[in-house]
């Protein structure tokens, strides 16, 4: 009986040796397709991106950077952003998915500048459409996001109605598909998503920059380069220097951005936390309240650049130059934000 039943034990373990090289041996035939299935199955499990509803944003391309998603003739594409009229093709209101509302990280892109039209695909290529109500309309603009196949804080946007189509740029044009296993594919496929409304993008903004009112072409600066509590003042057109009173750099915050200044590491806040007219001083510190925290927001080009409203986030009000100056003059908190050239600013690199 125990002679049996050695013997039944080393059958069983010569069995299950085979059995085990049989898979070795076909893992490493199929290797390449069996990555390719982990890959897509690890990416389309990953945890969920939170949506903001509501946010306009823009779509950059993860392999030509500084090309945004854009509408052109109703077509979908790719570029870079050099006038207004690029920025406003470029620019989409995030929404819950049309065609399936209560599932998670679906989404739409609504066009700011065309009001109830959305990206779609047809025949495989990305176009924007009218919603003309049908519900072959809403599953077409219905897409979800998930983790990017570039890692990082990518997206890839697959379609609803096309399980593993994905949106992607070829030749700067926008088609979907499938889902293939290639370093090309995978950063064509890539996206980064920018909260154009809030942090105020802009794709040539370096690590630290300097404000130019647009009115007058003076930059502003800590008035006598105070290291304590101080105005922040324009200075004249001939002192738009980068010394560093007057770089600036903005740190993302919850509900917006501080903005510091390089000579001290401090930030911009209202004086007083004011909620009606009063002046933008310096303090050589940092707080987590609304007085201190500002929105860009893109209103324009001027001479080929991009113009910001700076809004404070605990009124909505606007930053200006008091009294439309040309000269020296205090920056100020307005509880409003006007279309008049002394509440425009726009963003320099260090000069």
């Amino acid at each position: 009986m125990i002679r049996y039943t050695n013997w039944l034990n080393r059958m069983l373990r010569n069995s299950l040796l085979r059995i085990l090289a049989l898979h070795i041996t076909t893992l490493k035939k199929w290797g390449r397709s069996l990555f390719a299935f982990i890959l897509a199955s690890v990416l389309l499990t990953s945890p969920a991106i939170a949506i903001e509803e509501g946010d306009i944003i823009l779509i950059e391309s993860v392999s030509i950077p500084n090309h945004f998603v854009r509408h052109r003739n109703y077509q979908g594409f790719i570029t870079p952003i050099v006038s207004a009229t690029d920025r406003k093709d470029s620019s989409f209101v995030l929404t819950r998915s049309l065609g399936y509302p209560s599932e998670r990280n679906t989404i739409s892109f609504e066009s700011i500048n065309f009001p109830d039209h959305y990206l779609t695909h047809r025949n495989d290529d990305i176009r924007l459409e009218r919603n003309d109500g049908s519900s072959q309309f809403q599953i077409a603009a219905s897409f979800r996001r998930i983790p990017g196949f570039r890692g990082g804080s990518t997206s890839s946007i697959e379609a609803m109605s096309r399980p593993r189509y994905y949106i992607r740029q070829q030749n700067s044009a926008l088609i979907l598909e499938p889902l293939r296993n290639t370093s090309l594919y995978r950063g064509d496929a890539s996206f980064t998503l920018h909260q154009a409304n809030e942090q105020g993008f802009n794709p040539q903004q370096q690590d630290y920059f300097r404000i130019q009112a647009v009115h007058s072409n003076a930059c502003l600066g800590v008035a006598g380069a105070s290291r304590g509590r101080a105005d922040i003042v324009q200075a004249p057109a001939q002192n738009c220097a980068s010394s560093l009173n007057m770089l600036f750099t903005l740190d993302r915050v919850n509900g917006g951005n501080w903005i510091r200044t390089k000579h001290t590491d401090g930030c911009l806040g209202v004086a007083g936390g004011k909620r009606d007219r009063s002046p933008i001083v310096h303090v050589p510190r940092c707080d987590d309240v609304d007085t201190f925290k500002y929105n860009l927001q893109a209103v324009g080009i001027h001479n080929g650049q991009q113009t910001y409203n700076i809004k404070v986030r605990h009124t909505g009000g606007c930053i200006a130059i008091a009294g439309a100056s040309l000269d020296r003059a205090q920056v100020v908190h307005v509880p409003r934000c006007d279309n008049t050239e002394n509440f425009k600013f726009k963003l320099l690199p260090p000069g």
